[in-house]
């Protein structure tokens, strides 16, 4: 089994701002537009268009979303009302660490936050504690939190109602936020077409995927049919249709109490990360697939982290995989200080000693690899594998999106562009979904390019063109599954008829070269009976081969003459003169020169005799 375990770092490494600085700094625009007052092209100038944060297509997003609708929409009316007056949003924009350094961590700050009010909670409401023997900053965060609320009260006279509304508060404010990023997430980020992919995955076929991120990027980039791989989406997915009630995505806070507390007190469970899984049903079927792999021990066994921190808050699932003595782990990192940052993670997780005996040895389980620079998209069979699956899922695409990619595929097969369809097998797929979707005009484009796509056998020895099977082409849906289309039947046929024959002319072509390499004239003057020469750069090399020959002493230049003859009758007469005159502007050679000149002749006395032996034609007989 093969597990692709990926986090942040991932879909950072895509392109996609899924910081939570990147969320930070999107939301805080949106917050001000609520209070906008002016102009919103003022707004587009003021807080877009000057903004360098921002990634370009999130500043379309929210032009588009907000400035060019006449009225936003039912989610972008939710992204307004839940940023207006957040406890979460207010609290983390006043923090020192975001203003001065433009960098926040969401769960640190939320369970700096929730801890304090654990201390106040526990110190004041229920043992008394003297409010002066409080820490100053517990004290301002309980200000702050009661100012939100709107409790003017004193601290010492808060009382176990007052707690329950703030804590109330500040919970219903942290779904809302999720629900904001939520939003953000799916809705913004979710439009982003992903340009560049990693080429340390993409050609790994992963068994399971278990993501710590809200996004589904691999399955759309790496596996557009998303049914086909398991995926355990373990803090939650986004999904736009969700609202803040059945939202299940997890942000929240790992366990700070002591043992003895842990299983008493849940006055704020609600805010830690173990409870939002079980409440949302995020599920764990990451437990499924070990179980699965502790019954198979003697089968291969691996899991590959990309862009996971492997921070201890995490460390109850990591610690189960990567500790399991039948699993290897591939570990990438992105720099060294991250490769840094993962080993002394890894100690925390694991412990120091098991972390030395899983990286060191024969024997080793663990493995650092330093990640490989992206590629572009175009470059990888990726983008029309992609564009296959959502030509013949058409139906559940936008209106916009599906005639850009009708025009974008008929472009591509119109400008013959090999780079894009990069095999026969995806034309034969572009084709095939073409009939499925009622015909297609583009038949004999299409068989063009298919012609001129040149593909091999996998792991042939003999280089051998591919031939298809119908059965590659049967499709399955709601209904049942289809046999192969008798006109994509047809397309094949042609295919298989044309690589056959191409096949035979690649091995009649290194026969030729095979006997060049011999030097013999005999073997040539045989060898071209079934060959035909209309490749320049071949003639070229059987000419300087004879050519050469006439430096034999004990050579008969009559057979020489005899073996040209025959190489002037099989080859292209066009790329039979300008070899001639390529070769007598090239040389100074006298004797070089006198056999081209010889050569000329006989390809005049050949012309000549061929319109000597036309049929008469009365009619057109010149006066």
């Amino acid at each position: 089994m093969k597990i692709l375990i990926i986090g942040n770092g991932f879909d950072l490494a895509h392109g996609l701002p899924t910081q939570y600085t990147d969320f930070l700094e999107f939301i805080t625009k949106i917050r001000v537009i609520n209070t906008w007052n002016e102009n919103l092209q003022q707004y587009k100038e003021m807080h877009l268009n000057k903004n360098n944060k921002l990634k370009e297509f999130v500043k379309d997003y929210i032009e588009n979303a907000f400035l060019k609708r006449v009225k936003p929409n039912k989610i972008l009316e939710e992204l307004l009302e839940f940023s207006k007056n957040n406890f979460w949003i207010k609290y983390f924009v006043n923090k020192k660490e975001y203003q001065n350094e433009g960098w926040i961590d969401f769960e640190l700050e939320i369970s700096h936050v929730i801890k304090n009010l654990e201390v106040f909670y526990r110190s004041v409401m229920i043992e008394k504690t003297d409010i002066n023997n409080i820490n100053g900053e517990t004290k301002n965060i309980i200000k702050f939190t009661m100012n939100h609320i709107g409790n003017k009260k004193m601290l010492d006279q808060l009382d176990d109602a007052d707690f329950n509304t703030s804590r109330k508060i500040l919970l219903d404010d942290l779904n809302q936020l999720i629900r904001c990023l939520e939003i953000y997430v799916e809705d913004c980020l979710g439009k982003y077409k992903v340009e560049y992919v990693s080429p340390d995955i993409q050609d790994i076929n992963f068994d399971k995927i278990l993501s710590f991120n809200y996004t589904d990027t691999y399955r759309k980039v790496y596996q557009p049919n998303r049914e086909a791989i398991d995926c355990n989406f373990i803090h939650g997915k986004a999904n736009t249709l969700n609202d803040v009630e059945t939202n299940n995505m997890v942000l929240g806070i790992d366990e700070y109490l002591d043992d003895e507390l842990r299983d008493k007190e849940t006055t704020f469970i609600a805010f830690k990360k173990y409870y939002q899984r079980i409440h949302k049903k995020t599920g764990c079927t990451y437990k499924d697939w070990i179980t699965q792999i502790e019954k198979a021990p003697s089968e291969k066994h691996e899991i590959f982290i990309y862009g996971h921190s492997l921070d201890v808050t995490d460390k109850d699932v990591i610690r189960e995989l990567i500790d399991n003595k039948n699993i290897k782990a591939t570990i990438f990192y992105y720099n060294k200080d991250v490769y840094g940052s993962q080993i002394a993670s890894l100690v925390r997780v694991l412990g120091q000693d098991n972390l030395i005996n899983k990286v060191y040895g024969s024997n080793k389980t663990i493995t650092f690899k330093e990640q490989k620079s992206m590629i572009q998209l175009k470059e990888t069979q990726l983008e029309i594998k992609l564009d296959v699956y959502n030509l013949y899922n058409l139906y559940n695409l936008t209106n916009y999106e599906a005639n850009a990619l009708i025009s974008k595929i008929r472009e591509n097969i119109k400008l013959k562009n090999i780079e894009y369809f990069k095999t026969q097998h995806n034309v034969i797929s572009i084709y095939d979904a073409l009939i499925l979707l009622g015909g297609t005009n583009l038949e004999s484009e299409l068989l063009t390019v298919a012609v001129e796509v040149e593909e091999v056998e996998e792991n042939s020895p003999n280089y051998r063109l591919s031939e298809f099977n119908f059965n590659s082409w049967k499709r399955i849906d709601f209904a049942g599954e289809h046999d192969c289309d008798i006109k994509t039947m047809k397309f094949i046929n042609y295919l298989n008829k044309n690589n056959r024959a191409k096949f035979a002319m690649m091995q009649q072509y290194q026969k030729i070269v095979d006997i060049i390499d011999s030097k013999d004239v005999n073997a040539l003057h045989k060898g071209l009976f079934n060959y035909y020469i209309d490749d320049i750069d071949m003639l070229s090399k059987i000419m300087s081969m004879l050519f050469v020959k006439f430096d034999e002493s004990s050579v008969i230049t009559k057979q020489i003459w005899e073996c040209i003859d025959v190489v002037i009758g099989k080859t292209n007469e066009i790329i039979f003169q300008e070899y001639i005159t390529n070769e007598k502007n090239g040389t100074n050679d006298l004797i070089l020169k006198s056999r081209l000149i010889h050569l000329q002749e006989i390809l005049r006395k050949s012309n000549h005799d061929v319109q000597r032996n036309k049929p008469f034609d009365e009619e057109n007989e010149p006066l």
